[in-house]
């Protein structure tokens, strides 16, 4: 069964063009609670899945630890605007704010042209939400606002074009419940690499060549895991990758399955993650090695990690 979604329909009141404009920059520039006045004939729709009331585990043990990304496929947003104001460029920011008025989540939207009395739909598919409060909390109030980009380095604010309070009450956790009946045990992993060259069995290459690792985290009751996956090198100044992936009920428990990591497949059992990345060129005639890390960490709180050396 789907998430439950809400839909609905907001038009603004009328209040003075100015007055909003000078209210609304004030509110967004201090970080305030949720109070925002909106521009007369504005018009605002919205679908947001899952709907208010539901609970949202962002995949964090027992310690919110902000500053914290959380992606937007967990609670999906979009926004129809129609603003008596053009901008070149506008995006939306999206807060949410717990009962004291406290700021927990934070986003911007891409930025879009709009044109005045023309709606226009935003959508936070494929970003990030900036988690900010130290504790989970149960949130009440979302603040949107459509705000000016302007060009990079000419130096103007940002100016806010429309904005909105709507409900938003939602509890945000850091993983669901532990599934009944499962043993108190910590993930088991196992990890592998090959290369994407073809006709060497997967173990050959060098500079700048792409290469492949896997982590697979098995549960047996399979409880919701976050599995993360880090490759690092020696002897370059090429930065970590990184690929986090938190999975639901029951991924951990998955069976083994073919699954294809540079030339060739590997069986591998449970939540699976797989990362690439490049070979960078080598640094003052030193050998460059990479070194995989995988951590993960169950919904009891319980961790294992493994290190994978790929030599070439």
């Amino acid at each position: 069964m789907s998430a439950p979604r809400a839909t609905g329909r907001w038009r603004t009141g009328c209040i003075g063009l100015a007055a909003a404009l000078a209210s609304a920059l004030l509110a967004v520039a201090c970080g305030g609670g949720p109070t925002a006045p909106t521009l007369s004939g504005a018009v605002l729709e919205s679908s947001i899945s899952p709907a208010p009331g539901s609970t949202i585990y962002i995949g964090l043990g027992s310690n919110a630890n902000p500053p914290y990304r959380f992606s937007s496929s967990l609670l999906q947003m979009t926004f129809t605007v129609k603003s008596p104001t053009a901008a070149d460029k506008a995006d939306l920011q999206i807060e949410l704010f717990d009962a004291t008025g406290q700021r927990c989540a934070n986003m911007l939207t891409n930025a879009q042209v709009v044109a005045a009395d023309v709606p226009v739909t935003f959508t936070n598919s494929g970003l990030d939400f900036l988690w900010m409060c130290t504790t989970f909390v149960d949130t009440d109030k979302m603040r949107v606002t459509l705000i000016t980009e302007p060009p990079h380095g000419s130096g103007l604010p940002r100016t806010p074009l429309f904005a909105q309070v709507l409900p938003g009450g939602f509890s945000f956790r850091g993983f669901p419940p532990d599934p009944p009946g499962g043993p108190a045990s910590p993930p088991v992993l196992s990890m592998g690499w090959a290369d994407n060259v073809p006709g060497c069995g997967g173990t050959c290459f060098g500079p700048l060549d792409g290469f492949g690792v896997y982590c697979g985290a098995v549960e047996g009751d399979g409880a919701p895991t976050t599995v993360t996956l880090t490759i690092s090198w020696d002897g370059s100044e090429a930065l970590p990758r990184s690929t986090s992936i938190a999975f639901p009920t029951g991924a951990t428990a998955a069976p083994l399955r073919s699954i294809q990591v540079g030339v060739p497949a590997f069986n591998i059992a449970g939540a699976v993650v797989v990362t690439g990345a490049t070979v960078p060129q080598y640094a003052k005639g030193t050998t460059v090695h990479a070194t995989a890390v995988c951590t993960a960490v169950n919904s009891r709180g319980q961790a294992t990690t493994k290190t994978l050396g790929v030599p070439y």
